[in-house]
């Protein structure tokens, strides 16, 4: 498989768990709005909740959200709850993810070669950056929508 395709599975991998993480989260405190905009309020910024028979770490903080599940496992990324993208990657925060899962073989991606293929899935329609010049791409809900409901 081609890394293109490779970084294509992680991003649906990672934004399914993230999105079956701000769900639980969502449950377990009975939010009514997106998590990160009750973090603090409803529920603590930092806590430890059960998942999937493990546990997860959750800090909500910044621009965004981490969690670390008891495997090691690290999920980071920012957040624009209003916008209809509502996550956004970053090269060194996917970097993190991908550095601890044993599910892709993009060990030896550097930070710059993920960029180059984030810009492609960009011209895809799959990823869209959010300020020129910056390393942070939203994933397209659109996108994301068709190939969820395909997986």
């Amino acid at each position: 498989m081609e890394k293109i395709e490779l970084i294509k599975d992680a991003i649906i991998t990672f934004v399914k768990l993230a999105k079956r993480i701000e769900d639980t989260i969502t449950k377990r405190f009975d939010l009514v709005q997106h998590p990160y905009l009750e973090a603090g309020r409803k529920f603590p910024k930092k806590g430890e909740i059960p998942f999937n028979r493990q546990k997860i770490e959750f800090r909500y903080h910044g621009a965004g959200n981490t969690f670390i599940l008891s495997d090691g496992l690290i999920i980071d990324y920012d957040v624009a709850p209003l916008n209809k993208n509502t996550i956004k990657l970053s090269g060194w925060k996917f970097l993190r993810f991908i550095e601890t899962t044993q599910l892709f073989e993009l060990s030896n991606l550097t930070r710059t070669e993920l960029i180059g293929y984030f810009e492609i899935l960009e011209r895809q329609n799959i990823l869209k950056r959010t300020i020129k010049g910056y390393d942070v791409f939203e994933v397209e809900e659109e996108w994301l929508k068709t190939i969820i409901t395909n997986h």
